[in-house]
């Protein structure tokens, strides 16, 4: 039900009719008002009518995007100083774990020749 009222919300105009599909997660919608529903799926079973959406990776990458941006962008303009700390101590903290040691290698030992 989340998912359907996000879609409808960020990607759908208002007065249109939409037919969703949760088994292939594939929606269709028409914004023209003299189309009846009986029409739009009609022209969804006979295959004419166009398609958006799906499980490919190209739709699952732009449902994670927008899950991410909308989830995590509110917490930035909410509290920036809450959330900059939150991602900068740990980056910091994995750099400085990361780059402690670098150039601090021993010394090879020099073979003694008699």
């Amino acid at each position: 039900a989340e998912y359907i009222e996000t879609l409808i919300s960020a990607f759908v105009e208002a007065d249109s009719i939409v037919i969703f599909d949760p088994v292939t997660e594939l929606y269709s919608y028409s914004t023209d008002n003299i189309k009846s529903i009986k029409t739009l799926i009609e022209e969804r079973v006979d295959g004419i009518a166009e398609l958006y959406g799906g499980t490919g990776f190209f739709a699952n990458f732009r449902k994670v995007k927008y899950r991410l941006v909308s989830n995590v962008w509110p917490l930035f303009t909410d509290h920036p100083i809450i959330m900059s700390l939150v991602l900068l101590i740990p980056t910091a903290l994995i750099i400085f774990c990361c780059c402690d040691s670098y150039g601090k290698e021993e010394p090879i030992p020099e073979k003694q020749v008699r």
